[in-house]
């Protein structure tokens, strides 16, 4: 049964660190909604990005925080592509900073 819990709660967590990458890039991208244009998009989205995330091994936050990073500070105002996102996470050169915690308690916990 505690194998259930965690794995519960594993996936909370999943959903949670999606919706909050979904969040910064919709705060990032004004022309989001060219990219998904309804619920229904966006979910699909969602869940091609986390598996995107999770096939390249990206599961360091600090990772994840940079490819946001380079997110706020692009010029476009469309959304990149999951494997441009992937690719500025694990480009460690310009961008390797302290976590922010833009997304709240969330990520300053897992950190």
């Amino acid at each position: 049964m505690t194998e259930t819990k965690n794995e519960i709660k594993s996936l909370e967590n999943c959903i949670d660190l999606i919706d909050c990458i979904f969040d910064e890039l919709m705060g990032a991208y004004p022309a989001w909604r060219h990219a998904w244009r309804d619920q229904k998009e966006l979910e699909r989205a969602k869940i091609s990005w986390l598996r995107t995330i999770v096939e390249a091994g990206t599961n360091d936050l600090r990772d994840l925080n940079r490819g946001l990073k380079r997110c706020r500070a692009d010029r476009s105002a469309f959304v990149p592509s999951a494997g441009q996102f992937i690719a500025w996470c694990i480009d460690k050169d310009n961008y390797d900073s302290p976590l922010c915690s833009l997304c709240g308690s969330y990520i300053g916990e897992k950190s």
